[in-house]
This record gives C-alpha cells, sequence and structure tokens, in this order.
C-alpha cells in the first residue's frame, strides 16, 4: 500500500507540473537568444503544459468538491431514507392494527364458542353416561330381585 498521503502527492504532482513548466519557458528563452527555430514551438508547448496545470488544479478542486458534497448528501439522504422507512412502518402498523385487532377477536369468539360446544357436549355425553350406569344398576337390581321371588 502507498504510504503518500493523497494531499502531498496532490502538491507533488503540481510542484513537477511547475517545474517542467518552468523548465521549458527557460528553454524557449534560451532558443530565442540562440535563434533557434523552435523556440516558437517551445513556447508553445510551455503555455500547453501550463494549460493542463490548470486543467488539473481544477478537476482536483471539481473532485474534491463532489467528495465533501457526497459525503454531506449521503448522511442527508441516509437520515431521510430512515425517516421514510420508519413513517412507512408506522402506516402499515395504523393499516393493519385494526385488522389484526379484529382478525384475533373473531378466533377468539370462535374458540370460546367451540370450549362452550365441547363443554356441553362432554357434559352431556358424561350425564348420559350416568344414566345408563344409573340404568344399568336399577335394571340389574330389578332382575335380581325377580329371580329372587
Amino acid at each position: 500500500m502507498d504510504t503518500v498521503a493523497t494531499g502531498a502527492r496532490r502538491e507533488a504532482a503540481r510542484a513537477k507540473l511547475a517545474e517542467a513548466q518552468a523548465a521549458m519557458l527557460q528553454a524557449a528563452s534560451a532558443a530565442v537568444v540562440k535563434g533557434d527555430p523552435l523556440a516558437g514551438q517551445l513556447q508553445a508547448l510551455a503555455l500547453c503544459v501550463g494549460g493542463l496545470t490548470e486543467i488539473y488544479q481544477a478537476s482536483e478542486d471539481t473532485r474534491l468538491e463532489i467528495a465533501r458534497t457526497f459525503r454531506t448528501q449521503t448522511d442527508t439522504v441516509a437520515n431521510d431514507a430512515i425517516a421514510k422507512v420508519h413513517a412507512s412502518g408506522m402506516s402499515i402498523v395504523e393499516q393493519l392494527a385494526p385488522k389484526l385487532s379484529a382478525i384475533t377477536e373473531e378466533t377468539l369468539r370462535r374458540n370460546i364458542w367451540m370450549m362452550k360446544l365441547r363443554t356441553i357436549l362432554w357434559g352431556g355425553g358424561g350425564l348420559i353416561a350416568l344414566m345408563m350406569v344409573g340404568g344399568c344398576f336399577t335394571y340389574g337390581t330389578g332382575y335380581n330381585a325377580e329371580s329372587i321371588r
């Protein structure tokens, strides 16, 4: 991993570009003094390097501004999203709570009715069984009394 900080790397690149531009301007000046026919091209190249330096610095400034804006907007968007999700959840709860309550109430009523019906049926079945046992006992007693006579 590169240990050079991003800010230091930018400054180093700017310094190298400025140094390259200065060297080209110096070479262009020397070429003018010597009457070199490439003096015009060297001056144009030095101006191009200067223009490229300006473009690089503008793009770096724009990138940094975008990064700052992105950081601040990310927090804003995240907070807004959390608020919207919370509101949506509350809306769902508010819409479903009455329905759930009605379904639960009906289910409880049905269960209570079934418990009452089971109680009545089991009680009736037990009463019938008791009556049958009593009838059998009475019949058996009467049968034994008749056979003793």
